[in-house]
């Protein structure tokens, strides 16, 4: 099923392909900015976004099972019974694993799963119940417990050395609290939580052992943070003060701006583009910034508390989560711009071909340069799995006057 249309060349010229089949398409009506597209009935731990997979991985401790929620269909592709009450969650650097810490046992303490077929490929034993674990880029897994930190090969399962606490050389003093790997897995950041102050420090996990190159502390009573994807800002988030702030995540005594949150923050994400920071207070809402000026942008309704939030990789959706016996995840829609939102804009000679989806087909835009002759029909970028909405893409034309393309459907129900 498909429809051609030859296509002159325009800056910005838009394209509307009506696909036309034996059974009509149904499609749902266009999502606003804020809307809530849907919720599950699970309490969320973490939500882990894969920057390389239109996918996000669930920490649900109430079921002991991490969840693979497909970010375009927001389908659920898999369960995986990982082990007792799943915390935390690390990606491998190639994006082929996750590991995750099972904060309920000691014989399945880390899993790991492959990512390929969602499978466990094994279990690491650990000395008690973790609560994080992080990856360096020379294959150790760096484990949070209670009150001290561990590492093991990646590979082995091995205990490498000895513990790391307040005693230990390097001194390193763990209180509960999180850990991160920067991109390129050389680099960590701990942050306390329950603590006040609570302490931050950076690691340097390229040398065994590993050194510390700076710390500090953030607030009282520390509830999480949230480092940037490219790897360059960190927020801390804690009960006081009534605020967070963008810090720089290699020395985060350097702050580029605050924003004020009100009473009690509870947990904040940025947007895998960096222009947005999203974050919680016991207000239940959602706040939105603008992480570049600052300027604070409608919120977002919610009912009850999320303290879970993380966006997808195209950040169209962020999903919002909370733990508990009425625990929850949903999923909102971000895609459009919020009102006041000051957005730059590029001009170049492109065309921006969109079309009405069908939930659950999976659609493939081609093009070439004559409808005459034996000329060749090429993709343009990989499929598309529709979910409902309008679907689009964009193509620079790289000079062409003319181009003709078709939508088609590669796979679904007619």
């Amino acid at each position: 099923m498909y429809f051609i249309m030859n296509v002159v060349c325009f800056p910005l010229l838009r394209i509307l392909l009506t696909l036309v089949a034996v059974a009509s398409l149904t499609t749902s009506s266009r999502a606003d900015y804020g809307d809530m597209l849907k919720e599950f009935d699970f309490g969320v731990a973490e939500v882990k976004r894969d920057n390389t997979r239109d996918r996000v991985y669930v920490a649900s401790p109430s079921t002991n099972t991490v969840k693979v929620i497909d970010s375009n269909s927001l389908a659920v592709l898999a369960s995986i019974f990982t082990g007792s009450a799943p915390l935390r969650m690390e990606l491998s650097a190639d994006s082929s694993r996750l590991y995750v810490a099972n904060s309920g046992s000691t014989v399945q303490g880390i899993a790991v799963v492959n990512l390929s077929t969602l499978t466990i490929e094994k279990h690491i034993s650990t000395y008690s119940y973790p609560r994080d674990v992080a990856i360096s880029s020379n294959g150790r897994l760096f484990v949070l417990f209670s009150s001290e930190m561990r590492i093991y090969d990646a590979e082995t399962g091995d205990q490498l050395g000895d513990h790391y606490d307040t005693y230990s050389s390097p001194s390193f003093t763990v209180y509960g609290g999180n850990i991160e790997s920067m991109p390129g897995k050389q680099k960590m950041i701990y942050y306390q939580t329950g603590l006040s102050p609570s302490s931050w420090s950076v690691l340097d996990v390229t040398t065994n052992p590993f050194s510390i190159s700076k710390s500090g502390s953030w607030g009282s009573n520390g509830q999480g943070m949230s480092l940037s994807a490219d790897g360059n800002y960190v927020t801390f988030v804690s009960g006081a003060p009534y605020q967070i702030a963008k810090l720089d995540a290699s020395n985060p005594t350097s702050s580029y701006g605050t924003f004020n949150t009100g009473a009690y923050p509870r947990g904040a994400t940025y947007s895998p583009d960096g222009r947005r920071l999203y974050a919680v207070h016991t207000s239940g809402h959602i706040d939105v910034w603008n992480a570049q000026t600052y300027v604070q942008l409608p919120q977002i309704p919610n009912s009850g508390e999320a303290r879970i939030l993380e966006c997808d990789r195209r950040n169209r959706v962020l999903f919002a989560g909370s733990q508990g016996a009425n625990g929850y995840l949903r999923v909102i829609y971000i895609n459009e711009a919020a009102p006041a939102e000051e957005i730059n804009l590029n001009v170049e000679t492109a065309m921006h071909v969109f079309w009405d989806s069908k939930r659950g087909e999976l659609y493939q835009v081609q093009w070439r340069h004559s409808l005459v002759g034996n000329d060749p029909w090429y993709d343009l970028g990989d499929p598309v799995l529709g979910n409902g909405l309008t679907m689009s893409v964009y193509d620079k034309l790289r000079g062409m006057k003319r181009k003709f393309y078709r939508v088609v459907v590669v796979t679904g129900n007619p």
